[in-house]
């Protein structure tokens, strides 16, 4: 009779990932190799060594991670299992869009109406096009810092009438693809200088001759 003993697995010496430090909203895979050591089955695992297993082999190619996950590798067989080796792969948080505004004048139409864009007020916004981010302005009347979150309150433009003449505070929103936003608040100076509201300033009194 012979008998067969199996060796016991021997750890990884190494574990890596083809790719690292990118985006939350990365679409692309990442590929995960182990380094030396024997056994039966490589098993990865991505919350503690021995806990969530997620795939066998190596390479091992997954869905890129939305937030920063480390990954652990151990060989196993029937006679049991190594102890594991890990990489850790790192995913950026998209940084918040840069709201910036600026104040501007503007004049009563014949309607009795000016329509001011978000685009007017804005004075270069961004978001992080390395993240893939792009912004989205909107605009709404008063200060409304406290709620930029709240794109229900802004439109992509505000109109002003006769009674808003002088300087009304108005407030920039950009939010950007993944739904980050920023805020500032600008000026609107509103004039009637074409008198389409009626308001002429009163001309003086004639005086009497003599």
């Amino acid at each position: 009779m012979t008998i067969t003993i199996d060796p016991l697995p021997v750890a990884p010496s190494s574990a890596n990932s083809d790719r690292d430090n990118f985006c939350t909203d990365d679409t692309g895979d990442i590929s995960l190799s182990a380094i030396g050591g024997s056994g039966s089955t490589l098993q990865w695992f991505d919350d503690s060594c021995g806990g969530t297993p997620v795939g066998t082999g190596t390479p091992l190619v997954l869905p890129s991670p939305s937030t920063t996950t480390t990954y652990f590798a151990r060989w196993e067989n029937g006679c049991g299992e190594s102890t594991c080796a890990s990489v850790t792969v790192t995913v950026l948080a998209n940084p918040a869009p840069i709201a910036m505004c600026q104040n501007i004048a503007v004049n009563i139409g014949g309607g009795g109406i000016v329509t001011v864009n978000a685009g007017d007020i804005d004075n270069g916004s961004s978001a992080d096009a390395s993240c893939g981010q792009t912004p989205t302005l909107s605009i709404a009347k008063g200060d409304q810092l406290a709620s930029c979150s709240n794109g229900g309150l802004f439109s992509p433009s505000v109109d002003f009438a006769c009674n808003e003449l002088g300087p009304n505070i108005v407030t920039l929103r950009v939010e950007q693809t993944d739904g980050q936003t920023a805020c500032c608040l600008a000026t609107v100076t509103v004039s009637d200088p074409s008198n389409n509201c009626g308001c002429a300033p009163p001309t003086a009194p004639r005086q009497p001759f003599g």
